[in-house]
């Protein structure tokens, strides 16, 4: 049963029913930029709903809505690990906006309640042809529909020790959980966030530098005054605080410049609906050009797509 349609993603919550167990995609600030954008969602649309920041906050028999990224690849990535455990025991298993690959007899599997969000149409056809019982539809990235302008419109809360304490702690205890990035690195991370590298506190002219240094980067050379402000300013995309001070902080330093080069999604994403011109590159594999092609080509003429 495959969709088409923007706003079923809104109807089909509705139609569902029930309590909604939300589980935000673990990741840097380009995720937490996503769940940001879940929650205007949630709001704008009057969905009531519970955060949970780990498996010990899932109900059984509840709606389970994983939150958007590129977390899909495979049946041993993190959404396949969700997917097989919780399919069968919840009420409906609804995977938000993402872009996935493999996992054909996992897709193949998946019962009738499980609904799946392509952001770009390639995942979407994929999963189309692989699926048997589950739902697929074709949905554009969360951000694209989120209000970044009210983001930025004051300061998040700065007093986030408290919450990184408790995140630090919490990843500490639940060591066989996968939170996409090592204890170690996520505390260098969050040094770095918090105190290392404060955003321009005022705009600029010029252009930034945001390439990606991780698994993702091609062989596009990195310049001197490169800035990854996705990996920067990632607090944790898991606990409400530390994502929205994490975006705050991550839209500050985009808004600064006039022009943003990049191949990362999301500051690409952010940029755009900023008003910036974005000259936006490939990542290592299909995701950047499948949604540049889908949500951004024709729509948006701030972006630019560099071969």
């Amino acid at each position: 049963m495959n969709k088409e349609k923007d706003d079923e993603l809104v109807v089909l919550i509705q139609q569902l029913g029930g309590k909604v167990n939300y589980l935000p995609n673990p990741g840097n600030a380009g995720d937490s930029l996503i769940a940001c954008a879940t929650y205007q969602f949630f709001e704008r649309n009057n969905i009531e709903y519970k955060c949970c920041q780990s498996e010990k906050d899932i109900s059984d028999n509840d709606i389970l809505v994983y939150g958007g990224g590129g977390n899909f690849g495979g049946e041993n990535s993190r959404v396949g690990y969700y997917i097989k455990k919780y399919a069968s025991r919840v009420k409906a298993f609804i995977l938000l906006p993402h872009t996935l690959f493999g996992a054909e007899e996992l897709l193949q599997s998946l019962p009738e309640t499980v609904h799946l969000f392509c952001r770009e149409r390639v995942s979407y056809e994929f999963a189309s042809k692989m699926v048997t019982r589950a739902n697929v539809y074709l949905h554009d990235d969360m951000v694209l529909s989120a209000d970044v302008e009210k983001m930025l419109s004051k300061p998040a809360s700065q007093s986030a020790l408290g919450s990184v304490g408790s995140e630090l702690k919490r990843r500490a205890l639940f060591k066989n959980e996968d939170f996409g990035i090592s204890l170690k690195h996520y505390l260098a991370y969050t040094l770095k966030s918090l105190f290392g590298h404060p955003y321009p506190s005022k705009p600029q002219s010029g252009e930034l530098n945001a390439f990606r240094i991780d698994v993702e980067k091609t062989d596009i050379p990195i310049p001197s005054d490169n800035v990854d402000v996705s990996a920067l300013y990632e607090l944790s995309s898991c606990e409400p605080k530390l994502a929205k001070l994490s975006t705050f902080r991550f839209l500050s330093h985009i808004n600064a410049f006039e022009t943003v080069n990049t191949n990362r999604l999301h500051v690409a994403i952010a940029a755009t609906k900023l008003g910036k011109k974005v000259n936006l590159y490939g990542n290592n594999y299909f995701k950047i050009r499948a949604i540049y092609e889908y949500s951004l080509k024709g729509k948006y003429a701030n972006v630019v797509w560099k071969e």
